[in-house]
């Protein structure tokens, strides 16, 4: 028997700081779209700002992986 595909989602962002919105967004996401499973993407710069992120690469994904185990993600 066949089984069906994951259900997936990329969040892509800066994420400099990641805050409640993205959480929030992410959450709503998940729940509405039934997603088995949703990525965050902390990307290098974002075409809407014309400055780099405050935080380096690094810093960001750690940001990231520390707010997603708070919410036991």
């Amino acid at each position: 028997m066949k089984s069906s595909p994951k259900r997936l989602a990329l969040f892509g962002g800066t994420f400099d700081p990641i805050h409640n919105g993205h959480l929030d967004l992410a959450l709503l996401a998940r729940n509405e779209c039934g997603l088995d499973e949703l990525l965050f993407l902390p990307c290098a710069r974002s075409p809407l700002k014309s400055s780099a992120p405050v935080a380096s690469d690094e810093q960001r994904c750690q940001m990231v992986s520390l707010a997603l185990a708070e919410r036991g993600w």
